[in-house]
C-alpha cells in the first residue's frame, strides 16, 4: 500500500518539481552571505558573464515595456540567486542552474509590468516590488 501511494505522489508531480540530483544540490554560497537574497540592494555578487545577461534584460525589457515600472540591478540579482537556490530542490530536467535561474528572472519581470503569473511566483518574489 505505501508503495502505491509513493508511485501516486510521484506520478502527481509535473516536470518542475524534479528533485536535484544529489551531486547538483548546493547549500550556500561561497561569495554571498546567507540572506543576501532577502532584498534588492544586497550587493550580491554574480559571475561577470551573469551580471552581463542582467543588464541585457534590463535593456530589452525596458525598450520593449516603455510604460511598465523599471526593474533594478539588485533586485534581478535577488531573483536569479533566489532561482539558483531553487534549482536545489526543485528543476525541471535538462535544464542548468543559470537556466533555471534566468527563467525565474523572466518570470519576474513578466510580474512587474503587471501580466499574469502563477501565484506560488508571485508568492516567492512579491517582496522584491
Amino acid at each position: 500500500m505505501r508503495h502505491l501511494i509513493l508511485l501516486l505522489l510521484e506520478a502527481a508531480r509535473s516536470d518542475a518539481q524534479t528533485p536535484s540530483a544529489p551531486s547538483e544540490r548546493v547549500y550556500g554560497s561561497e561569495r554571498n552571505e546567507v540572506g543576501s537574497a532577502s532584498t534588492a540592494n544586497s550587493g550580491i555578487e554574480v559571475s561577470s558573464a551573469t551580471e552581463t545577461a542582467l543588464r541585457n534584460l534590463i535593456a530589452s525589457y525596458s525598450e520593449q515595456y516603455p510604460k511598465a515600472p523599471k526593474p533594478s540591478m539588485g533586485q534581478l540579482k535577488a531573483v536569479y540567486r533566489r532561482g539558483a537556490g531553487a534549482f536545489s530542490a526543485s528543476h525541471r530536467p535538462n535544464m542548468n542552474r543559470n537556466q533555471w535561474a534566468l527563467a525565474r528572472v523572466n518570470t519576474f519581470l513578466k510580474m512587474l509590468r503587471g501580466d499574469a503569473v502563477k501565484q506560488s511566483y508571485r508568492a516567492a518574489d512579491q517582496d522584491l516590488l
